[in-house]
């Protein structure tokens, strides 16, 4: 309903509800909502959180939200992540990419995986579930890099099979292209902009993405596949423009 914009995602016995709206919801309204979710979905109140998620000015970046942290293990198929439902703007799993992750969990038998903006490494996860035979996850943050190292032995997955890198998702596929490497699967679910100090140019997807999706076509196998994702709601992909690929909208 656009007059109250909220989500409700369940997390074990947590219930953490956003609020998307504008100007937030008054307190009155806040309280009648916990209350609504606490009884609907059988949660204790002292595990209903209530988040606000401000719009970010152009270029702006997400803060810390919280000094406190309720870090707690959930499980998703059978496998285990490690969520935080109070300290960030997002808890390091994205629920609604939970069908996604089992597409990438059946595609992954045999295969080369490259994880882009790998995040918490959930992605990882499956695609090691599904058996592939080198995962690696690349992100520019060094706590989300140990995050996903963390999820992956979480589900048993440790070694040289499965690294998590620290560095710029560009600066490593120009250093994957000079090294010859080669992928049969490649995850490339990028934020929507970015603009860190680590790194030398930010980062548009709308602007950027037939940049990365001609370069990752060159880290293809030659049967093989990328899976792209924005959360953009203006994106406006012009297939025409990526050369090489055969486009299906899987939404």
């Amino acid at each position: 309903f656009d007059e109250l914009p909220l989500s409700v995602d369940l997390y074990g016995k947590y219930a953490r509800i956003t609020d998307y709206s504008a100007e937030g919801l008054s307190i009155k309204t806040e309280e009648l909502v916990k209350d609504i979710v606490r009884r609907m979905c059988y949660i204790q109140s002292e595990f209903v959180i209530f988040h606000r998620r401000e719009k970010r000015s152009s270029g702006e970046q997400h803060e810390l939200q919280s000094n406190k942290s309720i870090s707690i293990e959930v499980s998703e198929a059978s496998h285990r992540f490690k969520v935080d439902l109070t300290k960030r703007i997002d808890t390091g799993l994205f629920l609604d990419h939970y069908k996604t992750r089992k597409f990438v969990e059946s595609i992954s038998d045999n295969s080369k995986v490259l994880n882009l903006f790998s995040y918490t490494g959930s992605f990882s996860v499956y695609a090691a579930a599904g058996n592939a035979t080198l995962v690696e996850s690349v992100d520019l943050s060094k706590t989300y890099s140990e995050w996903a190292k963390n999820n992956l032995l979480l589900n048993g997955f440790e070694g040289d099979k499965y690294p998590c890198i620290t560095e710029d998702a560009l600066k490593y596929i120009i250093e994957s292209l000079n090294a010859k490497k080669s992928y049969d699967l490649v995850i490339f679910d990028p934020p929507s902009f970015s603009n860190s100090r680590k790194m030398e140019k930010d980062f548009d997807v709308q602007r950027d993405y037939v940049r990365y999706l001609r370069l990752i076509n060159n880290l293809l196998t030659k049967e093989g596949r990328v899976i792209f994702s924005t959360n953009l709601s203006s994106f406006h992909m012009d297939p025409g423009r990526i050369q090489g690929f055969k486009v299906t909208n899987i939404t």
